[in-house]
């Protein structure tokens, strides 16, 4: 098992692909791989099983499971917009003065 803390903070687009490329790798091998992160875009397109937390579990499950306006709210409270196109999903969150 390997255990990630905001392993993309801090890098650039390049070391951001070279290290999904590497966890991609890894799983492949059948480790398990868990990673915390803030960045909602990636971890809806990267990572097949998600868990939203604040304080206690919010949901888990697949990124369309996780991902429903009723959860961010949940986890974000009025922080978050949330606008439907065709069949995809714009997430906002306002981080200006918040926690």
């Amino acid at each position: 098992m390997l255990l990630l803390d905001e392993p993309f903070n801090g890098v650039d687009v390049t070391t951001i692909e070279e290290i999904l490329a590497t966890l991609d790798r890894l799983r492949e091998d059948g480790v398990t791989v868990l990673v915390a992160t803030h960045d909602i875009e990636l971890a809806l397109s990267e990572f097949d099983k998600l868990l939203l937390l604040k304080r206690t579990v919010i949901a888990y499950g697949t990124p369309v499971e996780v991902y429903t306006p009723e959860h961010l709210k949940a986890a974000y409270g009025s922080r978050v917009s949330i606008m439907h196109a065709d069949d995809h999903m714009l997430i906002t969150v306002d981080d200006h003065g918040c926690c």
